[in-house]
């Protein structure tokens, strides 16, 4: 059951969104509420401080962050906590609780997503508490408390303050799903490799996911069985050897590509290739527009792989742990 009442904030927006695109409705006098429409170019101060948004006839406002009463980025983007609720939806953990404007999330501690809080904005109450919450919530359940924080944040210092660090930071990519198939277009119709495509997962599939087993299994299954549109594929060899998988789910009009396995033996061959091919036309098929996923920034050879079929960052956020606490070795994502 949730702690408190889980909601989305009427400041759906962080400084994490600079660059976006915003549409702001506040206060501009003692009665006199405005409306401006202008790309963020800076964020100052925190949830107390001043944004500075350009308008189409290149001039620039002001605004206070106290006098927003409501901000939202303007479509077709998206904000980085939109997208963070994207993941969760497209990743979905087995335990979830609200703590005011947070998401606290639990499973068999297999992956990251799965078994931190999802961070939208400051903490509501005093943030002292709130973290001592959070600690003692993930160790009931045996597990490293840690928080999910698009960055940049605007209340690091004040995390820091608290004894909390960032251990790991992971980054969030996109493209539109027309781009994806034409940088893809070499993984097609190649003859020395089987691509199957079917809806469902078997245990030969799960079993080549590297941390699955007897003590995450129930995580990768909750996650991976959740009721939305979705595939998985198989990459083969001609002699029918399993080299790669790969997953994603479709929400709306995205695509989360939510997990890409390759044999250590088989990598540089184009199986990454072919496997998001494969998926980026069943996405195409399901009437999907853009596509996302997540990496830790530590894996380069990832970072360099999507960027040349055409991802850019859409955010970064770092996983915060207590000072004291032993974040382990790296999960999944």
């Amino acid at each position: 059951m949730p702690i408190f009442t889980l909601s989305r904030s009427k400041l759906d927006v962080s400084p994490a969104d600079v660059g976006r695109r915003l549409a702001i409705h506040y206060r501009a006098g003692l009665r006199q509420e405005k409306d401006v429409i202008g790309v963020l170019f800076r964020w100052t101060g925190g949830e107390k401080g001043i944004l500075r948004v350009r308008l189409r006839s290149g001039s620039s406002v002001g605004i206070r962050v106290k006098d927003i009463i409501s901000m939202r980025v303007y479509p077709p983007e998206a904000s980085a906590y939109t997208m963070q609720r994207l993941a969760e939806d497209s990743w979905p953990p087995i335990e979830v609780a609200g703590l005011d404007n947070w998401s606290l999330r639990a499973g068999e501690g297999a992956t990251s997503r799965s078994n931190s809080v999802r961070v939208t904005g400051p903490a509501r109450s005093d943030l002292g508490e709130t973290l001592e919450k959070v600690k003692k919530w993930y160790r009931e359940r045996q597990l490293a408390p840690q928080l999910q924080v698009p960055s940049p944040s605007g209340f690091a210092d004040e995390l820091r303050a608290h004894h909390w660090e960032v251990r790991r930071s992971s980054s969030l990519m996109v493209v539109s799903v027309p781009l994806l198939l034409e940088s893809t277009s070499s993984g097609q119709d190649r003859r020395d490799l089987l691509v199957e495509n079917t809806p469902e997962p078997d245990e030969e599939w799960l079993n080549f996911i590297p941390k699955y087993g007897s003590d995450t299994s129930a995580e990768y299954r909750h996650a991976l069985g959740q009721d939305l549109p979705k595939a998985f594929v198989y990459c083969r060899n001609s002699q029918g050897d399993l080299l790669g998988i790969g997953s994603a789910v479709h929400l709306d009009s995205w695509c989360s590509n939510t997990l890409i396995v390759v044999s250590p033996s088989a990598r540089r061959a184009g199986v990454a290739t072919a496997v998001i091919r494969s998926l980026a036309e069943w996405g195409l098929d399901t009437g999907a527009r853009h596509w996302f996923l997540q990496f830790f920034q530590s894996n380069s050879a990832v970072l360099n792989f999507t960027e040349t079929l055409g991802f850019t960052t859409h955010h970064r956020y770092d996983y915060w742990f207590p000072a004291e606490t032993d974040p382990g070795s790296e999960s999944d994502v």
